[in-house]
This record gives structure tokens, sequence and C-alpha cells, in this order.
């Protein structure tokens, strides 16, 4: 099943959204690992913006819940 994937772009925005204030609060929180991951996803998304590399983002994830949370595809890149 296809189904988009939302990225919530500010992760400095989510942590007080979350009830984290401070750095020793996140370190315990439930969520560090997602803004983590959605703050090094939103980075790498920025940086192909910014230098127009024409990569494509997706992620992939099986019935079962196992998965890849960023796959990129950087078109064809062979150079003969």
């Amino acid at each position: 099943m296809k189904s988009p994937k939302l990225y919530f772009i500010d992760t400095r925005l989510a942590c007080p959204l979350l009830s984290i204030r401070k750095s020793e609060e996140l370190n315990v929180s439930y969520f560090r690992g997602v803004l983590v991951e959605k703050f090094f996803i939103m980075e790498c998304m920025k940086n192909n913006a910014n230098l127009d590399l024409g990569q494509t983002f997706y992620y992939w994830r099986n019935n079962k819940g196992v998965g890849i949370n960023l796959m990129i595809d950087e078109g064809d890149t062979l150079d003969l």
C-alpha cells in the first residue's frame, strides 16, 4: 500500500509542542529518536533544494512495519 509520509519540518518548534523545553528533557523523551531522524531528513532535503541536486526522496516499509526511513534517488549517475 502506498501512502505519503509527513515530515514535521521544524523540530525546534516540535519540541515545545511535545512539552520538551530543555536538552535534558529531550535526552529522556520518548520522541528523541523521531525528532533526530526528522531533523536529519529535513537537513538532507534542504541541502538538496539549496544545491539544486535533483535528488528524490523516498521511504519504504513492508507490511510487517520494517522499513527504511530515507532513500535518496540521485537519478542516472552513470558517467561514461
